[in-house]
């Protein structure tokens, strides 16, 4: 396709690149289970996010149907539990392995995107939707983690791959809970460690409250317990580990996202405080001990 989505950038794309929130994968580097960037948060944004899906894919049957398997809302959009100002849009794209292992085809693809998603924060400049591409091998090798996308996504455009994913075992989908606990506890851990802290108690509080339920989400699956909507996430852990400071952090994360709009002070700071120690505890209470 030549036009504006072609012209709009003309810079190399490399095999795994996070530009402007549009993540590609080529069937090298296999399936990456990233969390998405947080737009820093220093007033309540208030909107419908369905106009910004719609037109999201207006674009996509406009500029990638010819080069994609299928497109997905993924995430709190998709599965019913976005909170205006707090929730990120993300989208998730399948494309053909010859798309993605080919230099050139990926690097159409990425100007395509890049020139959707410029429209996009044009149109609403407050909400920088995450843009995540797979490969169609990467899904079937990676049969756990597109076995829970398939649970968190809608799709928009094209085949639905997804549904044919199988689910995988209990103790398949058990070792990859404990896998991923430990992935991101240890990362966000170390994130903590170094003081890189968002720069208000707004930001401190949407980045912590995305942390503290994406540990619990991957602490529950390490015990054989499937849980993608946030409130069945909390309700979940507490029954789990009942009458714990790790229980008391994660309702406090969901009684935050259900008063987002007029959260009381104190205790966003509060719990802002008790999350940063969420991850080592999760490391230590939770994770196999060795």
């Amino acid at each position: 396709m030549t036009g504006e989505a072609d012209k709009a950038s003309t810079r190399a794309v490399p095999s795994r690149q996070l530009n402007l929130g549009v993540l590609m994968e080529t069937v090298e580097t296999g399936n990456i289970f990233l969390q998405a960037n947080k737009v820093s948060r220093t007033v309540m944004s208030s909107y419908d996010p369905d106009s910004l899906i719609r037109r999201f894919a207006t674009l996509a049957n406009r500029h990638i149907v010819a080069d994609v398997e299928a497109v997905y809302l993924r995430g709190s959009a998709a599965r019913g539990d976005w909170v205006s100002g707090l929730s990120d849009v993300d989208f998730y794209i399948v494309a053909p392995d010859g798309v993605l292992g080919d230099i050139h085809s990926r690097e159409r693809l990425h100007r395509k995107l890049e020139f959707m998603r410029e429209e996009i924060i044009t149109r609403w400049p407050r909400e920088h939707p995450s843009i995540h591409v797979v490969s169609l091998s990467s899904i079937s090798s990676n049969t756990e983690a597109s076995y829970l996308t398939r649970l968190d996504a809608q799709l928009l455009l094209g085949s639905d791959v997804l549904a044919e994913i199988p689910r995988p075992s209990q103790s398949n989908l058990m070792r990859f809970g404990v896998t991923e606990l430990d992935r991101f506890s240890d990362y966000w851990s170390k994130r903590a460690r170094s003081g890189n802290k968002e720069e208000n108690l707004l930001g401190g509080a949407a980045y912590e409250e995305y942390v503290v339920l994406k540990l619990a989400q991957m602490a529950l699956l390490a015990k054989g317990v499937s849980k993608t909507r946030k409130d069945e996430i909390t309700e979940s852990f507490s029954a789990q580990f009942p009458d714990t400071r790790l229980a008391r952090t994660v309702e406090m994360a969901e009684q935050l996202r259900r008063a987002w709009h007029d959260p009381p002070k104190k205790p966003m700071s509060s719990f802002v405080s008790d999350a940063a120690l969420f991850p080592k505890a999760m490391r230590r209470e939770v994770l196999p001990k060795d």
